[in-house]
């Protein structure tokens, strides 16, 4: 316990170090299974539908790798029924000439489909964690949802209307002008009423130029309650009512017998982002040194014999400054350094800077360009600012030195042209370097 006690902030520390801005406005499409649930045993088989995702989304960041996200949305679902072999009679019925029958239907290879769109406005938590190239994210949260389309469909075919007569020991089913017969199909509204959903989505997220990400990942909506009205009267699947225009009335499976309607949906969601303001590069912590112990006093300690004396250790010789070629093709320097995440030069850098200040000085006509370039490290705004301090940085060395600032032209690219590969350490320092080359054309 102890361990896990130590380990989770490392952890939680590791994941909040990678997320780059701190509002990401995204659009999104997404599509997969859609249904909406009911229990059909006691008519037929339902079966689930084709749906669909779209929306805008909104989210911002409290801390590097933790945020919340909202927007606006529009969810499709679908569902449809299949019904073989049900029966439905009236024994009641009386026809247009007054004569008391049976009216019966009979339901073979009948299918009904029904589609609801809803306007859905989620709210979710959000984690992504992992490098500055590609990330895991993992959205949690519920969805408020409003049905503001929905529609059912009943087949032109697979219901057989007819009429038995006792009286006469016959039953009539092509009698069409008293409503025997096939029927046709229709379509009709459904009042669904508004409702929530469980919401989950995870998947990649992709870092791309300009502060743009590309997500790809998979979501689930589950919904939480019935979206039909409370209160409902049921009906027969059809109703005969024995006078013109219409004999008899076809309903919907909602209308007959389905009682609890529950939506969900799941698939694939793409989404692609656009990133605003950043976090600030977090300096290292500082890790307080451990306390001394407390001396150990001896008693009568014996006398140590005193140390002779070390020679004083010879000094270094000056490094030999040599000039350094100045070509119009640009030349790293990787021995211009820099203390961390600043534009401080190092002392380290002294032998390169007065190298090429030499050469500066025995070409007097020279006019130089410096350029700056860092890592994918950090923001773009930040990177390009310290990519310009650090040109502006040599610059200053040169001008105080005695070089003209009018022969000095200092240029800052961020991390917009790379030479190595981001994703790996060995690439990210080979990036994080000063070019210089000669405006004057040999």
């Amino acid at each position: 316990m102890k361990t896990l006690k130590v380990m989770l902030p490392v952890l939680l520390l590791c994941i909040a170090a990678n997320a780059e801005n701190r509002h990401e406005f995204s659009l999104y499409l997404g599509g997969g299974l859609s249904r909406l649930d009911y229990d059909a045993k006691k008519m037929g088989e339902r079966k689930d539908g084709a749906g669909a995702l779209g929306g805008f989304g909104y989210s911002v960041f409290f801390a590097r790798a933790f945020g919340i996200g909202t927007g606006v949305e529009v969810g499709m679902y679908n569902s449809r029924i299949l019904i073989n072999d049900y029966f439905v009679e009236d024994a009641n019925a009386t026809d247009p000439f007054g004569e008391k029958f049976t009216f019966r239907s009979t339901f073979s290879d009948y299918e009904e489909k029904h589609r609801s769109l809803m306007l859905q406005v989620p709210l979710m938590f959000r984690f992504q964690f992992g490098s500055e190239a590609r990330k895991f994210y993992l959205g949690l949260g519920g969805k408020g949802a409003l049905p503001f389309m929905s529609k059912t469909r009943g087949s032109d075919a697979g219901i057989l209307n007819s009429g038995y007569y006792d009286w006469e020991g016959l039953e009539y089913e092509e009698q069409t002008e008293v409503g025997f017969g096939n029927p046709a199909g229709f379509d009709k509204k459904i009042d669904f009423v508004p409702t929530g959903f469980a919401s989950a989505e995870m998947g990649m997220k992709f870092r791309l130029r300009n502060n743009r990400s590309l997500y790809t990942g998979i979501y689930l909506d589950y919904g939480l309650q019935s979206i039909t009205q409370s209160k409902k009267k049921f009906v027969d699947m059809v109703e005969y009512h024995g006078k013109e225009p219409d004999y008899f009335t076809v309903n919907s499976v909602f209308d007959s017998f389905v009682k609890e309607v529950t939506p969900m949906a799941g698939g694939l969601k793409v989404a692609l982002s656009f990133g605003r303001g950043s976090f600030p590069i977090a300096a290292a912590p500082i890790i307080a040194p451990a306390p001394e112990p407390e001396p150990i006093i001896e008693l009568e300690p014996e006398p140590e014999p005193e140390p002779e004396p070390e020679p004083e250790p010879e000094p270094e010789p000056e490094p030999i400054i040599v000039a350094i070629e100045i070509r119009e093709t640009p030349t790293i320097h990787y021995g211009i350094n820099f203390e961390v995440m600043t534009a401080t030069l190092t002392d380290n850098s002294r032998r390169t800077l007065e190298g090429i200040y030499l050469t500066m000085y025995e070409n007097p006509e020279m006019v130089v360009e410096i350029a700056g370039h860092t890592c994918i490290t950090g923001g773009h705004n930040f990177n390009i600012r310290l990519s310009k301090n650090r040109a502006q940085a040599v610059v200053d060395y040169l001008v105080n030195r005695g070089i003209s600032a009018e022969r000095l032209v200092s240029v800052g690219y961020g991390f917009e042209r790379p030479i190595a590969d981001n994703d790996t350490e060995e690439g990210r320092e080979k990036n994080r370097r000063v070019e210089i080359r000669t405006l004057n054309k040999e």
